[in-house]
């Protein structure tokens, strides 16, 4: 199975603060704010904030699955991140904001249908719903981070994904559990709507039906045996498809259900 992690305020959280370290650190005292766990230069100063677990989570993650991350971070920023809560080498691909999409009027969509996996078994972990868009049954949306060190979401994520594995296709429980789905159709409906009142103020007249089709749109079925889609360094590349949503399969796997159903009320 792949496992797709984002990083901003999933795995980590970054002050960008415009100073040197030295003056960061004088300013965290003065005003009471959590030590940040390390400094990088790149950006004009950046205090990192790494999620509690982070090291142990992406340990597991690497023993049992393909480990990529997909952020809507630049490179440079990213890999400075990456580079220093992975010195052991844990995550298997990189995929940066050049690899996002715009997908039915949404900026920097995760769309993981370019990636070349099989969908049935790939799990995108993010705290950003319109990340989801395209392929909102493939989802596992985790409360923001900050600077919080007390936080217990990614043993709690590590446990769901391992019981995942026992699946042939992880969607229709994850679309069951997080509705996903319906929640990004809802908000791209919503903003569509804004944006035709707006035009309609300024003498414009449009049919809402003409919103309701466009949040319908026909689902294409994704190739179950796609191949890998790797360069010849083997670095992981997007590929040059348009964004679309993947049909799931039935599922039967009531004990999974709960388990993922219960993930809002096991955090409490």
């Amino acid at each position: 199975m792949t496992v797709v992690l984002d990083m901003d305020e999933t795995l980590i959280h970054s002050d960008f603060v415009g100073c040197s370290e030295e003056e960061y650190k004088a300013h965290e005292v003065m005003h009471s704010i959590p030590p940040f766990d390390f400094f990088l230069t790149v950006c004009d100063g950046v205090a990192v904030y790494i999620r509690p677990g982070l090291a142990h989570f992406l340990k597991l993650l690497h023993q049992l699955f393909e480990v990529v991350i997909f952020t809507a971070g630049e490179k440079d920023y990213a890999d400075a991140v990456l580079d220093a809560v992975d010195p052991e080498g844990y995550i298997s691909h990189r995929l940066y904001r050049d690899s996002t999409c715009e997908y039915r009027g949404l900026n920097f969509v995760k769309d993981l249908t370019t990636i070349g996996r099989d969908l049935s078994k790939c799990v995108l972990l993010d705290n950003n719903l319109i990340s989801m868009a395209a392929t909102p049954d493939n989802c596992i949306l985790i409360d923001d981070f900050f600077t919080d060190k007390s936080d217990r979401e990614l043993p709690l994520v590590a446990s769901i994904l391992m019981d995942l594995t026992e699946l042939e296709d992880v969607r229709p429980v994850l679309r069951d559990a997080f509705c996903i789905r319906d929640i990004v159709d809802q908000r791209i409906f919503s903003q569509m709507f804004d944006q035709f009142e707006d035009d309609d103020d300024e003498g414009d007249v449009y049919d809402v039906t003409d919103v309701t089709d466009a949040t319908d749109e026909k689902e294409e079925v994704y190739p179950e045996n796609e191949n890998e889609n790797e360069n010849e360094n083997g670095i992981l590349t997007v590929q040059e498809v348009g964004c679309h949503d993947s049909e799931p399969t039935e599922s039967n796997d009531s004990e999974l259900h709960q388990l993922v159903n219960n993930f809002t009320s096991l955090r409490t």
